[in-house]
């Protein structure tokens, strides 16, 4: 995620099957961050990037 002078700008990838979609949204208190969500079928975990 990406702070953009209207908003925030959030690009989601992921490795399987390869994806990647982009998108803008206007917000007042946008941020700069990268998260990383795992999902095993049963459990999703979100962690910060300087979490991993």
């Amino acid at each position: 995620m990406t702070k953009t002078p209207v908003g925030q700008h959030i690009v989601h990838e992921q490795e399987q099957p390869p994806y990647r979609y982009e998108l803008d949204v206007p917000c007042d208190d946008a941020v700069d961050a990268k998260v990383f969500i795992i999902d095993d079928l049963t459990h999703s975990t979100m962690l910060l990037a300087e979490e991993y």
